[in-house]
């Protein structure tokens, strides 16, 4: 999937924004991310990594088995 960045002014982005939902009700596949969800998604993924680094990383058999026994 290709990707775009779009900065400009309020009126245009409100035209793009208008048209990208048009594309959307006719049925294709559209994802938008502005700025603030890509700086969160970001932040979670460079933390999941870090994470891993330091070894805080978990067997799915052990979060299993622990959410089990937890009811």
């Amino acid at each position: 999937m290709q990707t775009l960045h779009v900065k400009t002014n309020e009126k245009v982005m409100t035209k793009i924004l208008d048209f990208i939902n048009t594309l959307s009700r006719q049925g294709d596949e559209i994802e938008v991310l502005d700025d603030k969800i890509y700086a969160y998604e970001k932040q979670q993924i460079d933390q999941s990594l870090q994470d891993i680094k330091e070894g805080k990383v978990y067997d799915i058999e052990e979060v299993e088995r622990e959410l089990l026994n937890a009811s």
